[in-house]
């Protein structure tokens, strides 16, 4: 659409500008970095934490840059049978109540998925490689994981009051879990290749 134009990615916007008529139609940004260039027009900007909204007068478009699959309120999502390569941020992200079902995937990106606010996130029989770190949980967010492969300097980090569920797989990573805050991690019969650092009052518990 003519007044928007998205130049990389999106642009952290704390903006308040003048709001519009009733029931606008909506532009939905979503990245994690870079720069949003609106122009002309009456627009309205709410930000969250992965993702820009976008309300202006002359029609509906949807710009994605950053996330591959974002889930955000009151979204369900259910991705099976991918592969994603290449993302130079985060490949599946998942916000507020989003619940999202990932199976069979294999992911190779900057961060695999993360999750924050209240998302619940199943993962089953995947793999998750991670330039930086494969998981990432925060705020109250669950991750639940089964019959998965992660690899990745830092394999899964938890902070906040998250709760990283992990049954049978293997998690590599020079920091293979990182628990901070009051997060929790629990992990039956998964190999554990790399170091496991509990911060503030995270717990991490393991058993066959």
């Amino acid at each position: 659409m003519s007044n928007l134009r998205c130049v990389g990615v999106v642009l952290a916007l704390l903006v308040s500008l003048p709001a519009l008529a009733d029931d606008p139609p909506t532009v939905r940004v979503e990245g994690t970095a870079g720069r949003v260039e609106i122009e002309g027009g009456e627009v309205k900007v709410k930000r969250s934490e992965r993702s820009v909204t976008v309300t202006t007068r002359a029609g509906a478009t949807k710009v994605t840059n950053g996330a591959k699959y974002f889930c955000g309120k009151g979204d369900k999502l259910n991705l099976a049978d991918k592969v994603i390569n290449g993302s130079a941020t985060v490949a599946i992200y998942a916000e507020a109540d989003c619940k999202i079902t990932i199976t069979d995937f294999t992911v190779n990106a900057a961060v695999a998925v993360e999750a924050s606010g209240n998302a619940l996130v199943t993962i089953t029989d995947s793999v998750l490689n991670g330039g930086r770190t494969a998981i990432i949980a925060s705020g109250n967010a669950k991750i639940i994981l089964s019959e998965v492969t992660i690899n990745a300097p830092r394999g899964i980090e938890a902070s906040g009051n998250a709760k990283v569920e992990f049954t049978e797989g293997t998690l590599t990573g020079k920091e293979a879990i990182v628990v901070d805050g009051n997060a929790k991690a629990k992990l039956v019969d998964v190999a554990i290749l790399g170091k496991q650092i509990k911060k503030g009052n995270g717990r991490i518990s393991v058993s066959e």
